[in-house]
């Protein structure tokens, strides 16, 4: 911008400031029409009548709301969405807005409410992202079909590296001596081990504090990491991936007793205590779970 454009906008800028400043006082007891507040309109169940529609916006209009905006809440028998009977609900809408002086607005494609529909074709559909692996043991040449997931997927690349040092060191693979009971699980191992993570595999509805304790004598434990094993919803809008693994680093600990203690009895599958450098909650870190209530508190 050249100095005189500069200019300009500051010259631009101070008028503006000073005719606010002026109309302050006015503004504020009579507040102009772009700074009232907006809000959801969600047409719910197709419960939507125009007398509904007309009284809605009348109320609007009476406590000083200037916009709402239409979203649909599950479709319902009523009014199918997207009919002609909706589309002149909608216009009706639009009518006594403008009668009214109250704006409208429309969702476009919320993607938790009205995004699908028989008209979307799977391959149109929202995605996610999944890694299954195929592990080989060199040198070899490979031949053959690699693992996919169920379902309709999509392939996005093919990915082959050497496994990262440590990769299939686990206290098992070390000999661990395994003691399950309903609240904890302890691996005796016959040598020092280095354990850098753990990876905990639910197999069902599950949500429970768990401590990692390590010892040297099978008395005295100490607390490595406080932690949270929470799959307590399984439907996929809270992730895609419903019982996804609980991954848990820790700084490399060397000993020869390590236990989970959790805060309340539970049925678990898989518990692998590794040498492995791991993703601290990978699957929530790449969406696969997410916080498991919609909302948080």
């Amino acid at each position: 911008m050249s100095k005189c454009g500069i200019l300009m906008a500051a010259a631009g800028l101070w008028l503006a400031v000073a005719a606010t400043a002026g109309d302050l006082k006015k503004d504020f007891q009579k507040p102009p029409e772009a700074t009232k507040p907006r809000c959801y309109w969600y047409w719910m169940y197709g419960q939507v009548s125009r007398e509904g529609i007309t009284r809605d916006l009348e109320a609007m209009k009476r406590v000083g709301i200037g916009e709402g905006y239409i979203g649909i809440i599950e479709g319902g028998d009523k009014v199918k969405a997207l009919s002609d009977e909706w589309w002149g609900f909608v216009e009706h809408a639009v009518r006594e807005g403008s009668r009214l002086g109250v704006d409208i607005g429309l969702f476009n494609c919320p993607g938790w409410s009205q995004s699908g529909g028989p008209w979307i074709k799977p391959e149109q559909s929202m995605r996610y992202v999944v890694l299954p692996e195929t592990r080989l043991h060199g040198p070899q040449h490979f031949v053959g079909k690699l693992s996919a997931p169920e379902g309709f997927f999509q392939d996005v690349a093919v990915l082959a590296f050497p496994a990262p040092v440590g990769e299939s060191d686990t206290a098992v693979a070390r000999g661990a001596k395994i003691t399950r009971t309903p609240k904890a699980m302890t691996f005796e191992l016959p040598a020092p081990f280095t354990a850098r993570s753990v990876t905990i595999h639910p197999v069902k509805e599950v949500n429970v504090s768990c401590e990692l304790q390590v010892s040297d004598d099978g008395q005295q434990f100490r607390t490595l990491r406080k932690f949270a094993v929470d799959r307590h919803k399984l439907t996929v809008n809270v992730g895609p991936v419903p019982l996804a693994p609980v991954v848990m680093t820790i700084p490399a600990t060397t000993a020869k007793i390590f236990r989970l203690s959790f805060s309340a009895a539970c049925e678990l599958g898989e518990i692998e205590l590794s040498a492995a450098a791991r993703v601290e909650s990978f699957a929530e870190k790449s969406l696969q779970k997410v916080f498991q209530d919609p909302l948080p508190p």
